[in-house]
């Protein structure tokens, strides 16, 4: 069964940069998009390619499933759809074959929410001031 979804997806040049900057560490690599709204009730004729955004890397994360880059999109950092209003945007650069990028939003209220120090697994930096440019799409994942 699919599942649409909306989401920011990268243009081949941001794509680069952000591999070039984070090199993928697992198999299954993604780093091309940002989940906007897990629904899409009502937007199935939306003009998305003409909704181009700004995407600012914020963060880089991982530990021994997944590795991500927390990221504000046009300025805001915290997703504003029903279903995930309390989780931040982000790009799963990559997971180990098998698992799904979801897995990225368990380490980010890590970070955010318990004490880094406590976490041996756990891996943190800064990142470079870069911009991404992206624009909304609907996509499919399975589900």
């Amino acid at each position: 069964m699919k599942q649409k979804y909306l989401a920011y997806v990268l243009d081949d040049a941001s794509r680069k940069l952000l591999l070039a900057f984070f090199p993928p560490s697992y198999e299954k690599i993604s780093a091309d998009h940002v989940t906007y709204s897990s629904e899409v009730f009502g937007c199935e004729t939306l003009k998305t390619e003409q909704m181009p955004v700004n995407i600012k890397p914020l963060v880089y994360l991982k530990n021994h499933i997944c590795e991500c880059v927390v990221v504000s999109v046009d300025g805001n950092h915290k997703r504003s759809d029903r279903k995930y209003y309390d989780k931040y945007y982000h790009i799963t650069i990559s997971t180990p074959t098998g698992l799904s990028g979801v897995v990225c939003n368990d380490l980010i209220d890590e970070y955010y929410n318990l004490a880094r120090e406590r976490n041996p697994f756990f891996m943190y930096k800064d990142v470079p001031d870069i911009y991404l440019r992206g624009s909304l799409r609907i996509l499919e994942r399975s589900v």
